[in-house]
């Protein structure tokens, strides 16, 4: 079976139709096909159209020299490249395994996991590129290997798939794939759009948070330094100075003589105990008791 391709894909004739002098025409017969196709538009001319947009922005990129330009254009590519992955991989790529032959189908399964991996990829270097800025360190190396990521996915989208859809056995209506992917083409675009404004809604708030943070720090760092420089500078009361240097050899005086009194009592109780000691030694060697003792029991009898 055929596929229903659309007009504007099948007929590609030259429309510029040189005349033998030079001069480019457009045929007549061309000029009245294209305007009773109107506005119809198939899939794959759709995905033609992101691509061909998206290598004019990166074009334009290359040749402009300010850093504000250069942003713009950046948001413009990442809008367009996120925007053709999420179209794409709804609505083009499941094509190719659905009508693929069972010859092809392992084919046309393991073209659209690279084609896929490939988006993958392109996203998170995208992510990446928007945390930074055009004058920072390898946002230029960056972009040109997203553009030749790009440029390989271009090659797989336009040329493998679409190959391998025309040699399909099943007939596809691209112009209905086409309507209904113009519809979900600008869904997905305010959807982004929408994200990308919270995003630098999230960013600006970010900043200033962190400014003022510092700028708290800043006050905090110079309040300290000037308690300190004054502390330093501060001199001593004189009269506590004095107060303390007229007291110190009193001071001195006083805890040398307390100590020295202190050696003296603990040298006679010393000396006290060692004789108490030695006395009751000897007493006890020579088996007698003490004459206190003595005394003390003859007084008790002569009362009695």
């Amino acid at each position: 079976m055929t596929l229903a391709i659309a007009k504007a894909d099948l007929k590609k004739p030259a429309k510029n139709k040189q005349q033998q002098n030079g001069g480019a025409e457009f045929d007549e017969h061309d000029e009245e096909e294209d305007e009773s196709e109107g506005t119809k538009l198939d899939l794959i001319q759709l995905v033609h159209d992101d691509n061909q947009k998206v290598a004019e922005l990166f074009f334009q990129f290359s040749q402009a020299e300010e850093d504000e330009e250069k942003k713009e254009l950046f948001d413009k590519i990442m809008m367009g490249l996120k925007v053709h992955a999420q179209l794409v991989e709804e609505l083009y790529y499941p094509l190719l395994p659905e009508t693929a032959t069972e010859e092809d189908k392992e084919e046309a399964e393991e073209l659209v996991f690279e084609a896929e991996a490939s988006n993958y990829v392109v996203s998170m270097i995208l992510d990446v590129l928007a945390t930074m800025k055009p004058s920072d360190h390898y946002f230029a190396g960056k972009m040109s290997v997203l553009h030749c990521l790009a440029k390989e996915q271009v090659k797989r989208e336009e040329k493998e798939m679409f190959e391998k859809l025309k040699a399909a056995e099943s007939e596809i209506d691209f112009e209905e794939f086409g309507s209904n992917a113009v519809e979900r083409q600008m869904e997905l675009q305010e959807e982004f759009a929408a994200q990308g404004k919270r995003l630098k809604g999230r960013a600006k708030s970010a900043k200033s948070v962190k400014g003022a943070k510092a700028q708290a720090k800043k006050s905090l760092t110079k309040a300290s330094a000037k308690s300190t420089a004054k502390k330093k500078s501060s001199p001593k009361p004189k009269s506590a100075a004095k107060s303390k240097a007229k007291a110190t050899p009193k001071a001195r005086a006083g805890a040398q003589s307390k100590k020295a009194a202190g050696k003296d009592k603990s040298g006679v109780k010393s000396k006290t105990g060692a004789k108490a000691k030695t006395a009751g030694r000897a007493t006890a060697k020579s088996g007698k008791k003490p004459v206190g003792k003595a005394v003390s029991k003859k007084a008790s009898k002569r009362g009695k």
